[in-house]
């Protein structure tokens, strides 16, 4: 009888710990922020650059994203990722190499306020209704990046009465990206 009930218990912990998502964090490598000098050189006498483009260099499958069982310190929500069960738990990239994007993109808009906030002088304004396209093929400057690598952790955080998803997410992600500058004359 006893080895009945030590079998039935040890049973019961092995269906529990297999419906449990076991995934751990990813490690993201610590960025320690660098402060750029101040550009002291008016803009009419810079030389002119725009964003040409963004492509992501990663692997159709390559796994990107992990949603840990013990969340992601930070965030908020009694527990994180109940839901993620096995390989629901990463999450990888569907989609092989491609175009992430240019100076017409959302991506651009943001390359372009960060550049121009930095006195730069940055082609491409997004404001400009009719002669954004030329404005930013005349630029003498193209800047391209490449997304090497992707790490993050990602967390949906639960309800404290009865564990439903709070339908939100947060969590913390690490880009490598390789810029390359290429002069157009």
């Amino acid at each position: 009888m006893k080895s009945i009930v030590q079998l039935s218990i040890f049973g019961l912990a092995c269906a529990v710990v297999a419906g449990c998502n076991t995934t751990s964090k990813m490690e993201l490598p610590i960025v320690q922020p660098v402060l750029a000098p101040a550009v002291t050189v008016a803009k009419a006498d810079q030389p002119s650059f725009t964003l040409s483009g963004v492509v992501v260099n990663l692997r159709r499958g390559e796994v990107v994203a992990h949603f840990p069982v013990f969340g992601v310190d930070g965030v908020e929500g009694y527990r994180c990722n109940v839901n993620f069960q096995g390989s629901e738990a990463t999450l990888e990239w569907g989609s092989g190499r491609s175009t992430f994007g240019n100076w017409s993109t959302e991506l651009g808009e943001v390359f372009f306020d960060v550049m121009r906030d930095s006195n730069l002088n940055v082609k491409g304004d997004p404001n400009k209704l009719f002669a954004r396209a030329e404005d930013a093929t005349s630029s003498e400057y193209l800047v391209g990046a490449n997304i090497t690598k992707m790490n993050a952790n990602f967390c949906q955080p639960q309800s404290f009465w009865g564990n439903r998803p709070l339908n939100k997410f947060s969590g913390e992600m690490f880009l490598e990206v390789e810029w390359t500058i290429f002069q157009v004359l």
